[in-house]
């Protein structure tokens, strides 16, 4: 492994050295191949779909589809009109493909559609250990050890008090566990709504500490918010069941009416055969005829006032019956996707909990400030596909891949074993 200190050559200061290296090794850096298991989670895309209205002569989005994505816990994306889609193989054009075509199929376009699926924003590295700046960084594509080290703001100039940090992580930890349970909570609450269950059902981790007064207080804040939007449901739905019994009443009313215009319709039309036959035997008057025309034409006039309030009606009843449907779709719509975005926030969580307790476990001794550049090892620890994590040594010009923990060890210190942590399963 080559020594970090060899960068202090220039001029003998780290920093102008770090900047020749990082330039020189942009420069003439190995194209390596992309670490297998596909678009890492909580990447975000932005997906974007439009297809040609002939009628207007110009393409329109397809707004309702369209928007940013992120890649769940699982390694997959969720698409309105598509579903669930796996995103293990990473090829967002392949992807967007298989989404023109489903969208396809669904609404029966004659045509594909376009969409477009790009990377929006990678989840980020972190760096943690013997740097300045132990913490989060954005990963760009090809990004290297030596670059993370870099952003960290190079080898850790140690202090003579490390305090301050330690009790920022501590907060940051408390904090943390604070965001989790309530994060927890939500995700209860959302599978109740989604579910159509009469009450939520909370995880081990809150029913177990529910005799905890943070705990108890987060859980009836959401009983109470889980009651109401419940409660503003059936109040959306009795509504309607309501306007649907009043429409279904009047319809009854003007098929009764349309019989009686029926039958007397038919009792005048013979009635006026009668006395058209009258009048041609000269019994009956003209004006007794015209008299019967005129009560006829009334009738089949009344006769299609009725035809036309009972269409109207059963217009209204169908847009009843929709709107009491999407009632009930809008409420497992919402929920599913307030379920999606708490879920990818808490596997967020969990990942920052973990990188605090390392950074917390990283942080050197107080020491006096070196007076030279140290020597550096480099542990990568990264997720495997699979679920858990991996570690294993680097050197500056390894390749990371979204979501690396990149660990910075003094060569001049006794240094742990690469071995995953007890807590990786978390990461």
């Amino acid at each position: 492994m080559v020594a970090f200190g060899r960068l202090n050559q220039v001029g003998g200061n780290w920093r102008k050295g770090l900047l020749v290296t990082l330039l020189a090794g942009t420069m003439a850096m190995p194209v390596l191949a992309a670490e297998p298991g596909g678009l890492a989670p909580l990447t975000k895309l932005q997906l974007s779909v439009v297809q040609w209205n002939p009628v207007v002569g110009q393409y329109q989005k397809l707004d309702a589809v369209s928007g940013e994505i992120t890649v769940g816990p699982d390694r997959s994306i969720t698409v309105p009109l598509v579903g669930k889609l796996p995103v293990q193989d990473g090829d967002v054009d392949k992807i967007a493909a298989i989404i023109a075509e489903r969208i396809k199929s669904r609404i029966g376009l004659v045509d594909l559609p376009e969409v477009t699926l790009d990377i929006a924003e990678y989840p980020p590295i972190y760096v943690i250990g013997d740097v300045t700046k132990s913490g989060e960084y954005p990963f760009r594509p090809d990004m290297t050890v030596l670059q993370a080290l870099a952003l960290g703001g190079g080898p850790l100039q140690p202090t003579a008090d490390q305090n301050g940090e330690r009790t920022k992580l501590l907060g940051a930890l408390q904090a943390g566990e604070g965001d989790m349970l309530r994060s927890l909570a939500h995700i209860a609450r959302f599978q109740a709504e989604l579910s159509g269950a009469n009450s939520i059902t909370y995880p081990p981790e809150l029913s177990a500490a529910a005799k905890n007064s943070q705990v108890a207080e987060i859980m009836a804040q959401e009983e109470l918010v889980f009651r109401s939007r419940i409660e503003a449901t059936k109040r959306q739905e009795a509504s309607f069941e309501e306007l649907k019994t009043l429409l279904l009443a009047e319809i009854d009313v003007l098929q009764q009416k349309a019989g009686n215009l029926e039958t007397a319709i038919t009792s005048k039309e013979k009635e006026l055969d009668g006395v058209k036959t009258l009048v041609d035997q000269g019994i009956a008057t003209v004006t007794r005829r015209t008299d019967l025309e005129t009560a006829l034409t009334s009738l089949r006039a009344d006769r299609l006032d009725n035809i036309t309030a009972t269409m109207r009606a059963k217009q209204s009843l169908s847009e009843a019956q929709r709107n009491l449907a999407a009632v009930q779709d809008q409420q497992k719509t919402d929920a599913s996707a307030q379920l999606q975005a708490e879920q990818a926030k808490l596997e967020q969580l969990r990942n920052t909990q973990t990188t605090s307790r390392l950074l917390l476990i990283g942080l050197p001794p107080d020491a006096a400030p070196a007076t030279s550049d140290p020597a550096l090892d480099f542990v990568i620890i990264r997720q495997k596909a699979g679920g858990g994590t991996e570690q294993f040594v680097a050197d500056e010009t390894s390749q990371l891949v979204p979501g690396d923990v990149v660990k910075v060890l003094s060569a001049e210190k006794p240094q742990q074993s690469a071995q995953a942590p007890s807590d990786s399963s978390t990461m």
